[in-house]
């Protein structure tokens, strides 16, 4: 069987498409995205299938056809789902053929299956060549992520650590197409983390009622909403007090006025209690602690 892949002749790991090139590719793409629904969303597509010899059409609408291709995604059936995108009409059948080859959904379904066969070249090229609707930016994020993983994973041999995850995030960022361009830190946008702060200058204990409307702006839940309140309390405490502090002082150098009951300067393996390091009624009442 034989998957229709785009050519990658000129892909190396390490060398991506042109920005510029890039950027003419999404611009195409968009507008052909944006008149995709509207001209197929009245056209029946028919499936030729086969079973023993005997050919029969199915026909469905692109809704339909859409709705397998993401149960078959949601399930896992790659096989299946490979099955399935082998009924769809040639693209050289008709003008609507290569619509339908060019939804979203259909991509897609080849970028997943791209990844199962670890066709990671082409997984890659897909991603980086067609614009897809801010809806699936989430799932290809992780997907253009869990690649490179993989393929790091496959050829170093060992299992990544969290730091060599990082690395490959670092060095091979989403491409435009996938990414609207919102950075995200530590797992929240910049948006949401700047809404966060403006918040808290406003009040450090935001009501439950409070809480619900910021998730509501920031798309985050209520429990990533608790903890970084819980978080940004702690560094602002901690701030306040390194603020207060001289120069050349630390939280902990505070200790270090407590007189110690023992002689430190001694080479022996058991300090002995020294009377000269330990003044007034503290040595007599903690003298041996």
């Amino acid at each position: 069987m034989q998957l229709d892949t785009y050519s990658h002749s000129s892909y190396y790991r390490n060398s991506y498409i042109s920005q510029s090139n890039l950027s003419e590719k999404i611009d195409n793409n968009d507008s052909l995205n944006s008149n995709l629904t509207s001209s197929l969303s009245q056209t029946s597509i028919v499936l030729k299938l086969s079973s023993n010899n005997i050919e029969q059409s199915l026909i469905l609408t692109l809704d339909q056809l859409v709705c397998i291709c993401e149960a078959l995604q949601q399930s896992g059936k790659i096989d299946k789902l490979i099955k399935f995108l082998e009924f769809l009409p040639q693209k050289s059948s008709s003008p609507n053929s290569i619509l339908i080859h060019q939804h979203d959904s259909i991509l897609k379904s080849r970028a997943l299956i791209y990844y199962h066969q670890s066709k990671f070249p082409e997984l890659y090229y897909l991603l980086e060549t067609h614009s897809f609707n801010t809806y699936y930016h989430s799932e290809l994020q992780q997907l253009w992520y869990k690649a490179h993983y993989m393929e790091a994973q496959n050829s170093r041999g060992r299992l990544l650590s969290a730091v060599d995850k990082y690395r490959l995030r670092r060095k091979y960022p989403l491409p435009n197409s996938i990414w609207d361009g919102d950075e995200t830190i530590y797992c929240f946008k910049e948006k949401s983390r700047e809404k966060l702060r403006e918040c808290f200058k406003l009040n450090h204990y935001p009501t439950s009622d409070e809480k619900r409307l910021l998730a509501k702006k920031t798309s985050l839940t209520i429990t990533q909403i608790n903890n970084w309140f819980k978080n940004r309390r702690q560094r602002h405490r901690t701030q306040n007090i390194q603020s207060t502090l001289l120069p050349n002082q630390t939280p902990y150098s505070l200790t270090n006025s407590i007189p110690y009951p023992f002689n430190t300067s001694t080479t022996t393996n058991f300090p002995y209690l020294n009377n000269n390091s330990i003044s007034g009624g503290w040595a007599n009442d903690y003298r041996f602690i």
